[in-house]
């Protein structure tokens, strides 16, 4: 594989992650074309190929071929599904909804994702878990998160790269205003205070990471199954200075 002409397929390109994950690709050398499969269109850009799904849970776990033809012919996967960070509090307090909704999205789109990839004949895969994640967890979305990592690694890739953060710290958007804005500043400078092991790594430095981790695998540099916690990604970051 000419490792200057790779085609990678990256789903959640509109979520925190996903967006300047979407950037990192497309600014690589080593990718010439970039699929992001949305519910929106994307900005246009002479590397990306934008598919639309506005339904995309329902297409992605139920129009088989439509999906295989959208995965087809990519190297390499980048998963940034997640349920919005809204709905963890809705389930921390016992919603059947907010459970129902990580477990669409968190395991059963993932999971889908990554098999109709290997299908198709993607040699390598990453995803996002949390580093809690344990199949036998009480917390459903920890239990999720380890049921993915199991169905991902057990697939079959080349390469499967998991990628375990504690907290994200997302910055407040623009139409944030008031008191929203306010505490979503003060809970990222709460997360940047952390204990080392546990502090917040902002959404743009896993992206970065994500990136990073994909060109040592192109160089030769790391090989197999991989999992990443918050010090393993701010070390990609370090190694690459």
């Amino acid at each position: 594989m000419n490792k200057n002409n790779c085609s990678a397929l990256i789903l959640g390109a509109t979520g925190a992650t996903g967006n300047y994950l979407l950037k990192e690709l497309l600014a690589s050398p080593h990718f010439d074309r970039v699929t992001a499969i949305t519910r929106r269109p994307l900005n246009e850009h002479k590397k990306l190929t934008n598919i639309v799904w506005p339904d995309f849970s329902n297409t992605l776990l139920t129009k088989e071929i439509t999906v295989l033809d959208a995965f087809n012919g990519h190297e390499a996967i980048f998963c940034c599904l997640g349920a919005p960070e809204s709905a963890l509090l809705k389930l921390f307090l016992g919603s059947s909804k907010a459970r129902n909704l990580f477990e669409l999205i968190d395991l059963n789109c993932v999971v889908a994702a990554a098999t109709a990839a290997y299908n198709t004949g993607t040699k390598h895969i990453s995803v996002i878990s949390s580093p809690g994640a344990d199949i036998k967890s009480w917390f459903s979305y920890l239990k999720f998160k380890g049921q993915m990592e199991i169905a991902v690694s057990d697939l079959g890739f080349d390469g499967v790269s998991i990628f375990k953060p504690y907290h994200l710290m997302k910055p407040a958007k623009v139409e944030h205003k008031g008191c929203k804005r306010l505490l979503k500043n003060f809970i990222s400078w709460i997360a940047s205070i952390m204990p080392a092991k546990q502090k917040a790594i902002k959404v743009e430095t896993l992206a970065r990471a994500m990136n990073l981790e994909y060109k040592k695998r192109l160089n030769g540099d790391s090989t197999g199954n991989k999992v990443y916690l918050a010090d393993d990604i701010r070390n990609l970051l370090d190694d690459a200075i």
